[in-house]
């Protein structure tokens, strides 16, 4: 709701957008796991109860209220909502009671709707195609199914499917077609007019919770209207994102994705660009562990370049939040594989700091303090190391905490792990600290080894909070083959942490999702 209201009065901040990368997209590689749970759940202890309030119950929760809302449609919601607040005030309630004022005011079956996504968890994904039936007539395929990453469901499930598609025509005209998908299998028939069209986009605006596969015939539409961005920016963030997912859960491959990248060259709108850079981030972790670590670095370096040009090394006047954080992105994804250029600024910069106190502007701070942390020496630890005790500024030394775990020196990382969990660090920040070894394959296993002879001061200083399943997600979460998983799993098996089980187990299921992604990516060499 905060982010509806922020939306409505401030459409110019591109709030929904980002609503999708910080609650949907969140929501969605929980809901994808096996050691999922519905948002509806029951808390049986005291120890389970900072559990349950996760990314499920908060994001998800979000996410289903978005969807809902669109289905209702705005003025039925707010009536609706309007209703409820009046009905039982100074009342207890139940979640069924806002469901059934939004059904009576909008006629349409919202506590079936509902029920599907707030009882049970996981959500599905859709894949569609279209066929023509004769010369007046053509269909949408529709299936359902649920979406899992690294298991296969042996349920049944079918959800409620609000079904929201849009298409361009040739004349630059849009058609809408809103419906809801009740079983495995929908058709949805349409007249010829939908065959001249430049695309067919299902889940038009990313408002509904749910992923969508589609025909190789639909997808080379949509890549068209990614390279002219006739696609709205959120729609083109969504595409990506969903075939990303396909490929994290092997419904997809991974030549797929890197395919479509290539589309995105000329992307200007910089929401888009931070999702990209994200799963950019995993494949580097996942493709550093191959032969090909070096093409890929070339590929990512070739595919950000003409990005990294256009916003530029420092702040415009023009410049927008969401370009400004970018640019920081960017930057330090491009100094971590060891771009030339970048490395040159960067290093450039931080001399200019050290030697006459010439400031970097806070938006590229972040990105030149772990650049020279990841291609220095002892020397770089001891300025950065000073750097950080000189300031009182809570956000520039968490900038420099996180530069500190990118060194790749053995002896300057092994300084650098002592301090992280030192007393000039203070006990909140040491997980922050620590999240900047995980970075490169060298970094998490030597991490890894000083957390386990260190184990009982670092749970310590995590202790408290969601800070100890935001500790465990950080050690565990990029490792990616069975022996890495066997070490962790009997680690934690010995040393139990009740607050942070169900996300310790999450955090497992990912590292044999990782170990399966990597075995796919043996046929990735092709497209190098």
């Amino acid at each position: 709701m905060a982010a509806l209201c922020a939306d409505n009065i401030h459409p110019e901040f591109d709030i929904m957008t980002r609503f999708l990368i910080e609650e949907i997209i969140r929501a969605q590689k929980l809901d994808a796991l096996e050691n999922s749970h519905p948002i509806e759940v029951p808390v049986n202890n005291p120890a389970e109860i900072n559990e349950i309030f996760d990314g499920i119950s908060y994001s998800k929760g979000a996410s289903i209220n978005r969807m809902l809302h669109q289905y209702v449609g705005d003025e039925a919601f707010r009536e609706g909502l309007t209703c409820y607040l009046k009905k039982y005030q100074f009342s207890n309630t139940v979640t069924e009671d806002l469901w059934r004022e939004l059904e009576i005011v909008s006629k349409k079956p919202v506590r079936e709707v509902m029920a599907t996504w707030t009882e049970k968890m996981g959500f599905p994904v859709v894949t569609i195609s279209r066929e023509s039936i004769n010369k007046d007539k053509q269909v949408l395929k529709l299936s359902q199914k649920k979406f899992c990453v690294g298991y296969r469901d042996k349920e049944e499930n079918t959800w409620r499917v609000p079904v929201n598609i849009s298409y361009l025509k040739l004349d630059g005209t849009e058609e809408t077609i809103n419906s809801l998908m009740a079983d495995p299998e929908f058709l949805i028939y349409v007249d010829n007019g939908i065959e001249n069209t430049k695309w067919v986009k299902l889940n038009y605006g990313q408002r509904d919770f749910y992923r969508v596969k589609y025909s190789e015939a639909m997808m080379k539409d949509l890549i068209e209207g990614i390279k002219d961005r006739s696609l709205p920016a959120v729609d083109r963030l969504g595409l990506q994102n969903d075939l990303f997912n396909l490929v994290c859960g092997g419904y997809s491959t991974t030549v797929e994705y890197i395919s479509l990248l290539k589309a995105y060259v000329d992307e200007t709108d910089p929401v888009v660009w931070t999702d990209i850079l994200m799963n950019i981030r995993k494949l580097v972790k996942l493709f550093e562990l191959t032969d090909v670590y070096e093409q890929f670095k070339a590929f990512v370096i070739s595919l950000l370049s003409p990005l990294s040009a256009r916003i530029g090394p420092g702040p415009q006047e023009s410049d927008s939040h969401s370009t400004r954080t970018l640019r920081n992105s960017v930057y330090s994804l491009l100094g971590s594989i060891g771009d030339l250029c970048t490395m040159k600024r960067c290093t450039n910069l931080f001399t200019k700091l050290v030697n006459d106190g010439t400031a970097i502007h806070p938006d590229i701070r972040s990105a030149v303090y772990s650049t020279v942390s990841s291609h220095g020496n002892m020397i770089t630890f001891e300025q950065l190391k000073n750097l950080y005790m000189g300031t009182d500024v809570a956000d520039e030394r968490v900038r420099l905490l996180v530069a500190l775990g990118k060194c790749r020196d053995d002896e300057v990382r092994s300084k650098a792990l002592e301090f992280s969990i030192s007393d000039a660090v203070r006990t909140q920040d040491s997980v922050i600290a620590i999240s900047g070894f995980f970075g490169s394959n060298e970094g998490r296993k030597a991490a890894w080894s000083f957390i386990k002879h260190n184990w009982g001061v670092v749970i310590k200083r995590s202790s408290g909070g969601h800070q100890v399943s935001r500790l465990v997600e950080v050690i565990i979460a990029d490792f990616a083959s069975e022996e890495e998983h066997d070490d962790l799993e009997d680690f934690f098996n010995r040393h139990p942490v009740d607050e942070a089980e169900r996300a310790i187990k999450q955090a497992l299921e990912n590292v044999r999702n990782n170990t399966a992604w990597l075995e796919r990516l043996s046929g990735v060499c092709s497209i190098f």
